[in-house]
């Protein structure tokens, strides 16, 4: 086994690891949500903390479950017009769009970090119930775009291989 493809295998390993704490986080809101309905309907005390846990697992999950679910090809697309084509061309759009889809992933990276850093060094809090300094927060956004970039990248590599292995055969 190659340097290249151990690396993809360990970073499959992460970014599975990844999903399975996306997992975690959605049953973990879930039983959030079942305690607040318990407290709220049954008990008459409502846990004004348990929404703003519950927003920041969507957050988490959002990103830490992308780029496993682009590896497992779980997102959705617009094939009604790829689906016409032949299958080189097929390979041809959809590393294209790989591509660009990393360029644009990379794009929020930067951004999203400068974002992320500056919460960071002003220790800027997000004043809501809870008062937790949104850095650590906003922290997954740039990791986790990151991730989904490379997976995207990983796409496009295939789809180049694919591309060029239907350029020999016809």
């Amino acid at each position: 086994m190659g340097l290249l493809a151990k690396v993809g295998s360990i970073f499959d390993s992460f970014i599975n690891f990844l999903g399975m704490l996306a997992i975690v986080i959605v049953v973990a809101s879930w039983l959030f949500i079942c305690f607040e309905v318990v407290m709220r309907y049954i008990l008459k005390s409502s846990q004004i903390w348990v929404l703003e846990i519950v927003e920041y697992g969507l957050l988490y999950v959002t990103f830490l479950g992308a780029a496993w679910l682009l590896k497992n090809d779980g997102h959705i697309r617009m094939d009604l017009v790829i689906n016409q084509l032949s299958p080189r061309r097929q390979a041809l759009a959809n590393m294209i769009t790989s591509f660009l889809s990393a360029v644009t992933l990379l794009i929020i990276v930067w951004f999203t970090a400068g974002t992320t850093w500056d919460n960071f060094r002003q220790g800027i809090l997000d004043n809501r119930f809870l008062e937790l300094l949104k850095g650590p927060i906003l922290i997954i956004i740039p990791i986790g775009s990151f991730l989904f970039a490379i997976q995207f990248l990983r796409r496009s590599n295939s789809y180049l291989r694919k591309w060029r292995a239907s350029k020999s055969l016809g």
